[in-house]
């Protein structure tokens, strides 16, 4: 009402067209005002939000962090809305979020098909359903994830956005229940691993450290012993898993959980002993602690 009441009062009822002019209305901030002026009335402003600002930063090298960079931004940015295009340019950025929510959903779905195609008649069927499972939640999580890109005032001026997620999710379920019926061996739960329910911590916060503390023979016997009981796993695997368990680490996760997650991702047949022994030698380094159970 209060908006309403300015622009009779003050722009004789009619709605500004430019930028500075409606940033000045209650309820009408700098994001909006710059959207409304570039969509509506085509005026040659930059519009900023939290995406614009992470893909300008890279794209200029800027090394100033935000918000100190707005500023930087804001003037590495102007230059390039087209005068006669300002609309287009600012709706391309609110695009991209269901552009990748569809890229997402589109390669989600091709993999689980083709998974379980290559799983289909195997004696592994079980742990294939299972690694199905958990990369269409994964892939779920991923398309959530990319409504980063996009601020809550931008969700409620572009409801198609939830729209969107919330149609690729139920695409990727509905994907995922339909290829599990091309399996024929029922569900089975990885073997229970009691030493493995301790929950690992992070306790340095610093770049994956791999495979350290780690005795070279023990590594060596790990590899002989998961080549053994997957042929796709190589000594070279053991530095994948390495990287991979720090990435997974986030003080919830138990070490069964991880292991069988990483197994998913890279379809290892992973034993969490090994995953364990890992984390054991990480944490003779000082990088990891261990939670109890539910701790």
């Amino acid at each position: 009402i209060a908006c309403a009441r300015q622009i009779r009062d003050h722009h004789d009822g009619r709605f500004p067209d430019k930028a500075a002019d409606l940033a000045k209305l209650p309820g009408i901030g700098a994001y909006t005002s710059a959207a409304i002026a570039a969509i509506a009335f085509d005026e040659p402003v930059a519009v900023v939000d939290g995406n614009v600002e992470r893909v300008i930063i890279r794209t200029f090298a800027i090394e100033t962090p935000l918000p100190a960079a707005k500023a930087d931004v804001r003037a590495r940015l102007s230059p390039l809305v087209p005068p006669d295009r300002a609309g287009e340019f600012a709706e391309a950025m609110i695009a991209e979020a269901q552009d990748i929510i569809r890229e997402v959903g589109s390669r989600s779905q091709f993999r689980l098909s083709r998974v379980a195609l290559e799983g289909k008649g195997s004696s592994d069927e079980p742990r294939v359903r299972r690694r199905l499972a958990h990369l269409a939640k994964r892939d779920q999580a991923a398309v959530e994830s990319a409504m980063v890109l996009v601020n809550s005032e931008e969700r409620k001026q572009h409801s198609e956005l939830e729209s969107t997620k919330s149609t690729i999710q139920k695409e990727i379920g509905a994907r995922l229940e339909e290829v599990t019926g091309w399996l024929k061996n029922g569900a089975s739960q990885p073997q229970e691993f009691p030493a493995g329910k301790v929950v690992p911590k992070r306790l340095v916060q610093r770049d994956a450290p791999g495979l350290a503390g780690t005795d070279y023979w023990d590594l060596y016997k790990m590899a002989e012993e998961m080549e053994a009981r997957d042929p796709k796993m190589r000594y070279d695997s053991l530095r994948i898993i390495g990287d991979e368990m720090w990435n997974f680490v986030n003080g919830r996760r138990n070490v069964n959980q991880i292991a069988e997650a990483i197994g998913a991702e890279f379809d290892f047949d992973l034993e969490p002993r090994h995953v364990l022994k890992l984390f054991e030698g990480l944490a003779s380094k000082g990088f990891v602690g261990f939670d109890a159970p539910g701790g």
